[in-house]
């Protein structure tokens, strides 16, 4: 046996039994610390999971409506068309029955005046063929 300062003495079992007990802690924590950290791990990857699932259905169910939605647009449009192509029907049988030659002759004239841009107007002659720029061409014969 040694002896200290203070005249104690020295017990190695003991001190080895304190090494022993340290090192015993010092792999029990890092097994505890493995342990968990796997664990850690597989729940994480499992909450990720669940996560991109939840993320998944979210987005089904966002493309089914926008579906659904697009389909009762597309409804909506064709029952607007139907009821335009009524009103047009109908129009055009009231316009039908009470039309006459000088309705049209005013609606064409009316046309003319309210376009408000200069018009040419081509008068067929003998033969179908317009004279066009007639009084051009001759004055630019005469120059000559």
């Amino acid at each position: 046996m040694s002896y200290r300062n203070d005249e104690r003495p020295i017990s190695w079992s003991k001190i080895i039994l304190s090494i022993v007990f340290a090192v015993f802690s010092i792999v029990v924590a890092i097994f505890l610390i493995s342990w968990a950290e796997t664990n850690y791990r597989v729940w994480h990857q499992h909450m990720i999971g669940k996560a991109e699932l939840a993320r998944a259905e979210y987005n089904r169910k966002i493309r089914v409506y926008e579906s659904e939605a697009a389909l009762m647009a597309a409804e909506n449009f064709a029952k607007a068309d139907v009821a335009r192509a009524h009103g047009t029907a109908e129009a055009n049988n009231i316009i039908g029955a009470s039309i006459s030659e000088g309705y049209l002759r005013w609606y064409y004239i009316n046309g003319l005046h309210e376009s408000g841009s200069k018009t040419y107007i081509y008068v067929p002659t003998e033969g179908m063929m317009p004279i066009m720029e007639a009084g051009r061409i001759a004055k630019s014969e005469f120059k000559e």
